[in-house]
C-alpha cells in the first residue's frame, strides 16, 4: 500500500485493541482528551467488565500511576485472558516500576494469544523499536534537529563540525550531504522550511562554542541564539529578520506560512512569541513564571503545543494562537519534550523522559491524547519529525555514541518472531 492508505493502518495499528467500542468509553476517551480526568474515569467506570477496567488501567499508565495501571490491567486480564492488548497494558505497568521478566513474560503470553496486531508495535516500542529505523548519518561529531523539505526527499538539520554548528542538507535516496553554511564565527542551529518550501528559517548566534550543542535544557529546548536568519531556496541568499527581544531560538513557520512562533528570554524568564514572517509585529504569548519553549503550531493553524517547566519534570501544554485558552496536554511525573505533528493533526510524536536512564520516542492520538511508545533504547531519542506523507519519522539518537540521525517507518511494524526471540534473549540474560 502506498499514500494515505498506508499511512492511516501503519499509525491506527498502535491502538488497536484497546477497546474504545462502546459508548461510555468513546465517552471517557473524549473527555480525557479534553482534559477533563474526573469525567473520564467516571465514564470508564460505567463500561462493562473487563473493557471498563483496561480503559482505567490505561487512564493510569497514562497519568503515571503506574500502580493503578498494574491493578487495573491485571483485573482485565484475568477475566479475559485472550485480550493481547491487556497483557501489554499489564506488561508496561509492571516494566515501569522495574519487574522486567515479569513484563517480558506477559509480552510473550501477548503474542501467544496473537502474532500481529497492534499490540506487536506495542511491545516493540516499549523494549526498543516499534517499527523498522534505518541510520541516516554516520560521522564523529553530533548531528541533530532535522526537518524534512517540502517534498520528503531531503532532510535538514544541524551538524557540529569542525568544532562549529553548520547547517546540513542530506539526500534520503542517496545519502548524498550537502553543507548549506560555512561560517566559522557563527554557530547555525534548528532550519524549518516554510510551508512553501521557498525558504529556509534558522538561528545563529555570533560566536564559536565547542560545548555540546543539543543539552534538553530547562524549557527541554536546544541551545537559544541572538538572531534569526531567512534564506531565499532558491536564490540561497540570507537575509537577518529584524532584532529579537532578547536571547531566541526555536523558529517555526505557521501552516499558512504568514507568522513564525519562538522562544525568547526577557526579564530572565523563557516565554513563546510569535512574530510576523518578516521578523515584525512581535507578540508575547506566554507570560507564566514558569520557562515555556519549544513550541509547534497545530497543522489546523488554531493551537500551539509548548513545553512548559514545572519544578520537578517538563509537561506539553497548548493555548490558542493568541495565547488564551492555556492547558495541559501531558499531567505526569515524567519529563516530556517537543516534538512533531503529522501533517493530518491526528498524531503529535515527541520526547519523553521516564527515569530510565534514556529519553524515549512517543507518539500521541491528539483527539483523545492517548499515547503508545515508538523507542525505547539505551541513550536519548530526541528532536523527531514528521515526513510529509506522516509515513516516516526522522530524530536524532546517541544509541551508537554520538548524536545522529535515524528514519522511522512507520508503514513497516516490527516483527512478532523477531521480537520473541529478542524477549527470550532477555529472559535468559537476567536468569
Amino acid at each position: 500500500m502506498r499514500g494515505y492508505a498506508a499511512r492511516l493502518m501503519a499509525l491506527t495499528v498502535l491502538f488497536a485493541g484497546a477497546g474504545c467500542g462502546s459508548d461510555p468509553l468513546d465517552e471517557g476517551w473524549r473527555h480525557f482528551g479534553a482534559g477533563r480526568i474526573e469525567d473520564a474515569s467516571a465514564a470508564f467506570a460505567r463500561a462493562s467488565g473487563a473493557a471498563g477496567a483496561a480503559a482505567l488501567g490505561e487512564m493510569a499508565l497514562l497519568t503515571g500511576d503506574d500502580a493503578a495501571a498494574e491493578e487495573r490491567y491485571r483485573s482485565a486480564w484475568a477475566a479475559e485472558p485472550q485480550q493481547a492488548a491487556y497483557a501489554v497494558g499489564y506488561g508496561e505497568a509492571v516494566l515501569r516500576q522495574g519487574r522486567e521478566e515479569e513484563a517480558y513474560s506477559a509480552f510473550l503470553q501477548a503474542l501467544d494469544v496473537a502474532a500481529d496486531g497492534g499490540h506487536v508495535t506495542r511491545i516493540a516500542g516499549l523494549v526498543g523499536d516499534a517499527h523498522k529505523v534505518s541510520r541516516l548519518t554516520r560521522t564523529s561529531t553530533d548531528n541533530y534537529a532535522p526537518r524534512f523539505d517540502l517534498d520528503g526527499t531531503h532532510v535538514v538539520y544541524t551538524s557540529h563540525v569542525d568544532g562549529n554548528a553548520e547547517l546540513m542538507l542530506l539526500t534520503l535516496a542517496t545519502r548524498e550531504l550537502r553543507r548549506l553554511t560555512d561560517l566559522p564565527r557563527t554557530n547555525e542551529y534548528g532550519a524549518n522550511y516554510s510551508p512553501d518550501g521557498s525558504s529556509l528559517l534558522y538561528s545563529s548566534i555570533q560566536h564559536r562554542t565547542n560545548a555540546g550543542l543539543i543539552t534538553l535544557q530547562a524549557s527541554g529546548s536546544s541551545t537559544r541564539n541572538e538572531a534569526f536568519m531567512e534564506r531565499d531556496v532558491a536564490t540561497q541568499e540570507d537575509r537577518r529578520l529584524s532584532p529579537s527581544p532578547g536571547p531566541v531560538g526555536s523558529p517555526l513557520y505557521s501552516p499558512d506560512g504568514t507568522r513564525v512562533v519562538f522562544e525568547a528570554i526577557v526579564d530572565g524568564n523563557l516565554d513563546i512569541w510569535t512574530m510576523a514572517a518578516d521578523g515584525k509585529d512581535r507578540v508575547r504569548l506566554t507570560t507564566a513564571l514558569e520557562d515555556d519553549g519549544q513550541a509547534a503550531y497545530h497543522p489546523a493553524g488554531d493551537r500551539i503545543v509548548f513545553v512548559r517547566t514545572f519544578e520537578r519534570n517538563f509537561e506539553l501544554m497548548d493555548m490558542a494562537t493568541d495565547g488564551s485558552d492555556t492547558r495541559a496536554v501531558t499531567t505526569t511525573p515524567f519529563s516530556e519534550y517537543g516534538g512533531s505533528f503529522s501533517p493530518d493533526g491526528k498524531w503529535f510524536v515527541y520526547a519523553v523522559e521516564r527515569g530510565f536512564a534514556t529519553t524515549e520516542l512517543a507518539l500521541m492520538e491528539w483527539e483523545t491524547r492517548r499515547v503508545r511508545p515508538l523507542s525505547r533504547v539505551q541513550g536519548r531519542c530526541i528532536q523527531p519529525a514528521f515526513s510529509p506523507d506522516g509515513a516516516k519519522v526522522v530524530f536524532a539518537s546517541d544509541r551508537s555514541d554520538y548524536l545522529e540521525l535515524y528514519l522511522m517507518d512507520l508503514t513497516q511494524p516490527a516483527n512478532a518472531h523477531t521480537l520473541r526471540r529478542q524477549l527470550n534473549a532477555r529472559i535468559a540474560a537476567g536468569s
